[in-house]
């Protein structure tokens, strides 16, 4: 009888046991540096005797977040920036991964093309881009003189700058979107579009009424995935703009790197670093609304 109920516990409770490495990494690298985080953003920091001291300071740090405008302005930089490129390599991804996917010849060849930009390292894209928008030796400016036409400072104009960091984002991250949404396409089920070729559909009428409406919860991930990252840009605008001109580049994570390393105030970093994940948080929380609302209203029609 013993036997047997050691054997049922053990049945039971293997699955905690299992799971009990993972949740003591999870813990350790995870639970343990943001709770962390969390206690330095309520306390100011000083470093002394060889150490640090930590001072309380309540909310100061948070009402001084909210009353920097320069951190504002990181903040919307780095929305727009989600917004736009997110945007722009969705809609290039999805009809990029449905001419892919459905195409017949050359289908690898694609593919590699397509995942080519995703597979450099950030730093290299950097460096390529940095020499592309060159005022004087770039490429972009020479084919613009080749044709008479004098190339601006792109990375140094008020009203270029960012866009210029938009299009190298686009550029480096459609190819990730691609991949997310060529998968979802490859598995969708072609007797559907076969059935609707028989009855007379047209190729646009397919794709907007078939193929998209399958595609919206593998889409959804992509976009959701793709905004969190885009959150956490950095490299590009170090090598390209380092925030500038003025502040006119100067995304969330530049920001903290520069209040944290060269300003020394912890606490105040740590303090944007919360609301920066409490943003993103709440962007996912949406984000998983509109799908769970999404799957209601595909399970409504059916």
């Amino acid at each position: 009888m013993q036997i047997r109920n050691l054997t049922s516990w053990a049945d039971n409770g293997f699955k905690y046991i299992a799971l009990a490495p993972l949740i003591i990494v999870l813990v350790v690298l995870v639970a343990a540096p943001v709770v962390q985080l969390v206690s330095t953003s309520f306390a100011r920091t000083r470093f002394a005797s060889g150490g640090i001291e930590f001072t309380p300071v309540g909310l100061a740090n948070y009402r001084a977040a909210f009353a920097d405008q320069v951190a504002m302005r990181a903040l919307l930089n780095t929305t727009l920036l989600a917004i736009i490129s997110v945007s722009v390599e969705t809609a290039i991804a999805v009809v990029l991964a449905l001419a892919v996917g459905y195409s017949r010849r050359g289908n690898i060849l694609y593919r590699t093309i397509f995942i080519f930009p995703m597979l450099l390292p950030p730093i290299a894209i950097g460096v390529m881009w940095l020499m592309i928008y060159d005022f004087n030796y770039g490429v972009l400016n020479q084919v613009l003189a080749f044709v008479g036409v004098r190339g601006p400072a792109w990375l140094a104009s008020n009203y270029l700058a960012f866009p210029s960091i938009i299009v190298v984002d686009i550029w480096h991250w459609t190819s990730f979107v691609f991949l997310i949404v060529l998968a979802g396409v490859e598995t969708l089920p072609h007797e559907l579009s076969e059935s609707a070729r028989i009855d007379g559909a047209t190729e646009p009428q397919i794709i907007r009424r078939i193929l998209l409406p399958l595609l919206k919860p593998i889409i959804l991930v992509a976009v959701v995935t793709r905004t969190i990252f885009a959150f956490k840009v950095y490299e590009q605008i170090y090598l390209l703009t380092d925030g500038g001109p003025g502040n006119r580049t100067e995304v969330v994570s530049s920001y903290i790197m520069r209040v944290f390393f060269n300003q020394n105030r912890m606490g105040y970093a740590a303090s944007l670093s919360v609301l920066t994940l409490l943003f993103i948080a709440a962007l996912i929380c949406v984000f998983y609304l509109i799908q769970a609302r999404l799957g209601r209203d595909g399970r409504a029609t059916k």
